[in-house]
Parts: C-alpha cells; sequence; structure tokens
C-alpha cells in the first residue's frame, strides 16, 4: 500500500511537470502580451496628441505656424509647423489645459487663447484652436504741413497722422484706429478700401518742442496709435515728428511764363539733396491745374528761376509753391497770382494802326 502511494505521488507529480512545459511551450510560441494598461508599466503605451492652430477668419482660414502651445500642467512645449500643428508623444493621459499664443516671432502677433483637452490612455488625439489675429501696423507716422496764408497773417500749421493698418484675420474686423498724445486723444479716419486711417490737427501757432520730433537734437514725446478689432484686442505702434519746416519761399516774382523765388538753405536743411519744389499753377476762377512740376534744386543758389515748358494761354492764373521734404513734410506759400500776356504775331499791325 505504501508502495501504491508512492508511485501515485510520482505520477502526479510528472502530470505537473508535463502540463507546466506545455504551458511554457505555448507561451514562448505565441506573440500575445498582455494590454499594458497600467500607467506604471514600464511597457505602457503612452498616448499622443496634435493640436492645430488656426486663424478666426470665417472665410479664408489661415494656418498659423510658428506658433507655442504649451500643455500647462505638464509644462510640455512645441512649436507649430507650416500646416499649424503641434505634436506631443508619450504624455500622461488625463484633462489638460493647453495654451496657444503667437507673439514677436513675425506679424501679426496672435492674442493668446486656451482650452481643455483630454487625452485617453493609449491612444492619439487631435485638436484645434483658432486665435484672433490683431491688426498690425504697416507704417505709422506723423507729418507737419505748414501754410503761408497772406502777408499780414499767421501761418497755419497741420499735424497729419497717417497709418497703414493691415487686418490678417482673412476677413476685416477692425473696429478703430485711436491716437494719443500725453493726455490728449482722438480717432483716426479710416478707410476700409485703402487700409489707411488720417487725421489731422490744425494750429495756428508752430508746434512747440513739447511736440516729439526725430530729426535733431530733440527727442520727446511719441505720438501712439492702437488699431482695435471687433473682439476689443488691439496693437500699438508710435511715431515722431520728422521734422518741421517754418522757412518759406520768399520774394516770389512771377512775369509772363517765369517764375522766381529765394529760398534759404541753412535755416532749415543741413543737406539740400533732402527736399525738393512744387510748382502748381491753378486756372484763375476755376482753380483747374494747369501746370505741375517738382524740381530738385542743384544747391549753387538761393534763386530758383522757373520757366513754364508748358504755354499757357494768355490771361490770369494763380499759383502755389511748396518746398517737400523726403519725410511728407513740407511748407506752402500763400495763393499768388501769374499773368500770362498775348504774343504779338510780327505782321499783326499795320503802320496806319499806330497814326492819327
Amino acid at each position: 500500500m505504501e508502495n501504491f502511494s508512492f508511485i501515485f505521488g510520482i505520477k502526479n507529480i510528472r502530470h505537473v511537470l508535463i502540463t507546466l512545459v506545455t504551458i511554457s511551450i505555448l507561451m514562448s510560441s505565441c506573440q500575445w502580451e498582455p494590454p499594458h494598461s497600467n500607467p506604471w508599466d514600464p511597457e505602457y503605451d503612452s498616448p499622443s496628441l496634435s493640436f492645430q492652430v488656426m486663424s478666426l477668419g470665417i472665410v479664408n482660414q489661415v494656418a498659423v505656424e510658428g506658433a507655442t502651445v504649451q500643455i500647462e500642467e505638464l509644462n510640455l512645449y512645441a512649436t507649430t509647423d507650416s500646416n499649424g500643428t503641434a505634436y506631443f508623444e508619450k504624455i500622461d493621459p488625463g484633462s489638460w489645459m493647453v495654451v496657444a499664443f503667437r507673439q514677436g516671432v513675425s506679424v501679426p502677433d496672435y492674442k493668446t487663447d486656451s482650452m481643455l483637452v483630454t487625452v485617453s490612455p493609449g491612444s492619439h488625439t487631435a485638436q484645434s484652436i483658432r486665435l484672433d489675429a490683431l491688426p498690425y501696423f504697416a507704417y505709422a507716422k506723423v507729418n507737419v504741413h505748414s501754410f503761408e496764408v497772406s502777408d499780414i497773417e499767421e501761418p497755419e500749421h497741420e499735424i497729419r497722422l497717417k497709418a497703414k493698418v493691415i487686418d490678417s484675420d482673412g476677413e476685416f474686423d477692425l473696429s478703430r484706429v485711436e491716437w494719443r498724445f500725453k493726455d490728449v486723444s482722438g480717432i483716426l479716419n479710416y478707410n476700409q478700401d485703402t487700409d489707411s486711417a488720417f487725421h489731422e490737427i490744425i494750429l495756428h501757432d508752430i508746434p512747440s518742442l513739447d511736440f516729439p520730433y526725430e530729426l535733431g537734437l530733440v527727442q520727446l514725446n511719441s505720438f501712439y496709435f492702437e488699431a482695435f478689432d471687433q473682439l476689443g484686442n488691439s496693437s500699438i505702434d508710435s511715431a515722431k515728428i520728422s521734422r518741421i519746416i517754418d522757412v518759406y519761399p520768399t520774394q516770389r516774382t512771377a512775369y509772363d511764363s517765369e517764375i522766381g523765388w529765394w529760398y534759404f538753405w541753412d535755416r532749415v536743411f543741413n543737406d539740400i539733396t533732402e527736399f525738393n519744389y512744387l510748382l502748381r499753377i491753378y486756372e484763375f476762377g476755376t482753380g483747374e491745374v494747369v501746370y505741375d512740376t517738382t524740381m530738385i534744386h542743384d544747391g549753387e543758389f538761393q534763386t530758383i528761376e522757373h520757366q513754364i515748358a508748358t504755354p499757357l494761354a494768355p490771361g490770369n492764373y494763380n499759383y502755389h509753391i511748396w518746398v517737400t521734404d523726403n519725410y511728407g513734410n513740407y511748407v506752402r506759400t500763400s495763393l499768388e497770382t501769374l499773368v500770362v500776356f498775348p504774343t504779338v504775331e510780327r505782321g499783326e499791325y499795320k503802320r496806319e494802326d499806330f497814326l492819327e
């Protein structure tokens, strides 16, 4: 009996061993692996995220290249490619706040925005966001235009603020363009067709040194321009007055088809090649422009004499002379008079016409 029990025990052990070997062979012969759904598993299949950034335009959405995308809680950053997409690999599953923005990379800047994104274990998640492109200034400038009214009246000065604003959303949503100087502010007129904004400040005294200058020794007080879109987002630019020209052409003479004047270069310019003259002649009564030419002075003399190249019909005319610089500043003379006399042809009159 004891021998039987011993033999039976040996057989059981043999069966157990055979079973274990069989299971081992079966497991080694197949490629099966248990699902790695535990984040602590070193073989855990980490999820991924692709996040696309687009502009806000309804009609023409634009992929925003070079935008920064941040997963805040994980402190992860990525930059969007030419398709506006940023990629994150092997991130933890969960709900994360994703922030997107583009500022200081290239124009335009885009307003920062964010959204909550849920990433599931072992999967790829794709999300997108639309950012508001801020309006930006192609240029902003301030010019001074000075006008001689008459010999007895003080000149009039016009501060002209001008800007070109670009709206990059693919649709026009610009709300307004404001200007500020110290504690004074206002709205620039804006033309949607040309993207140009302008404003004029009329002064009867020449601007003081409190006004901002760009050239020369004075560097004070910028004008500030701010463009707002319909969402209230904005961008800012600044500009200074480049120059004030307050010296007018003097001792002007006009006889028949020749006009002359004096100008004293050293009062305004160090380099006289920086400016030129504009002569414009108007028909008397109607104000129609009949002659328009621009001249560059050769710098040799302070006197300029101009022979009108286009024959004018006999009669009375008015004219203005402008002195302009390369920055858009100018002075303009008061309205002067020019008389063109009829030409007497030889043989037109007979000798007896002069006899009593």
